[in-house]
């Protein structure tokens, strides 16, 4: 029996969370696609297992208000 546990991945504090997301699965030639149009399919189920662990990160920014708050929601509800 194998049991494994999924860990988002770390990125750099620059990133931006939500862009990486979008570029990972959004555009005309996004990585989420190519590698589906290759038939990368080992590949494509870790993509959307990050892409699913970074939508249910919940990180806490105490210096971030209210309204950066809501942008940042908005932006994930788009990548959803």
């Amino acid at each position: 029996m194998f049991i494994s546990k999924v860990l988002p991945p770390q990125l750099d504090a620059s990133v931006d969370t939500t862009d990486f997301l979008l570029n990972l699965t959004t555009g005309e030639h996004n990585e989420l696609q190519e590698h589906i149009s290759v038939g990368d399919y080992q590949l494509v189920t870790q993509i959307v297992g990050t892409v699913g662990s970074l939508l249910n990160e919940e990180p806490v920014d105490e210096t971030e208000t209210e309204e950066e708050r809501k942008k940042k929601e908005q932006k994930r509800i788009q990548v959803r």
